[in-house]
């Protein structure tokens, strides 16, 4: 199961409320990203 939509401009983390639903069209990894490297 993949990626099928994404929320631009809400505040809530889950749910439609508040933002812009966009259908993703394609998923593109960074190069360098490394999911070990915390950002906190």
């Amino acid at each position: 199961m993949g990626i099928n939509y994404v929320s631009v401009g809400s505040h809530y983390v889950n749910g439609t409320q508040g933002g812009e639903e966009i259908k993703v069209f394609k998923v593109q990894i960074h190069p360098n990203y490394n999911p070990n490297v915390s950002l906190a």
